[in-house]
């Protein structure tokens, strides 16, 4: 098993209302205020979201952390 991977997403709401998720791209990031940061991560083979807020340096925290947690 290989060290745990937990990547950072942006929340995107459409004109209905639907939510969908898109992987945040570390090299040219569209910041655009009020983005949603969440963070993507399995335990016991399940995929879990944590929302994390609209401050993308809480987000790469956040993401180093739970990477920490995961591995104890």
């Amino acid at each position: 098993m290989g060290l745990p991977q937990v990547s950072i997403y942006v929340r995107i709401t459409d004109a209905q209302g639907h939510r969908h998720y898109e992987r945040l791209n570390r090299r040219t990031p569209q910041l655009e205020p009020g983005m949603v940061y969440c963070l993507r991560y399995e335990i016991e083979g399940k995929r879990k979201w944590e929302t994390i807020g609209t401050d993308l340096q809480a987000a790469a925290t956040a993401r180093v952390r739970k990477e920490s947690e995961l591995i104890l």
